[in-house]
């Protein structure tokens, strides 16, 4: 286990689904690695290991591409139909945690949002007509890393 990861979870399954729907939205709209990246200043390799899962992915990144292909962010993190939502720990032994807890770890990952990062998810989550809490909450929901409340 790496000094950076968490007993139980594995942004991998997040970052692959992420970056097979911004491909497949991306070939949808026919635009090419080279014109988002001549639109976002992403490096073409960037959105390469992206497409694949292969790398990690800021937030503004995120919210650049997500724009371009003309889809809100959470939509990214959708899993397709009839696709099964990724799963961060499938160990069956792992209690699952109460909503309290998780309601206090969806307020802390707002807090420690950058300003910027703020103002995006404040955009975002007005655009669906709910909380900034309660988007973040969806998001993780949507994408199979967070249970539905």
């Amino acid at each position: 286990m790496s000094k950076n990861s968490m007993p139980g979870v594995d942004s991998a399954a997040a970052r692959t689904l992420f970056g097979r729907n911004f491909r497949a939205q991306r070939e949808k709209l026919q635009l090419s690695q080279r014109e988002i990246h001549r639109l976002t200043s992403v490096a073409a390799s960037h959105i390469s290991e992206i497409e694949t899962g292969a790398s990690n992915v800021a937030i503004d990144t995120m919210v650049k591409l997500a724009t371009v292909v003309k889809l809100p962010l959470w939509q990214l993190f959708k899993p397709t139909d009839g696709e099964p939502a990724p799963h961060d720990d499938d160990d069956p032994r792992r209690a699952p945690r109460s909503k309290q807890w998780h309601d206090e770890n969806v307020q802390q990952m707002v807090f420690d949002f950058s300003d910027t990062e703020l103002r995006w998810l404040r955009k975002a989550a007005a655009e669906a007509g709910i909380s900034v809490t309660d988007f973040v909450r969806k998001v993780l929901g949507d994408a199979g890393v967070w249970p539905s409340t």
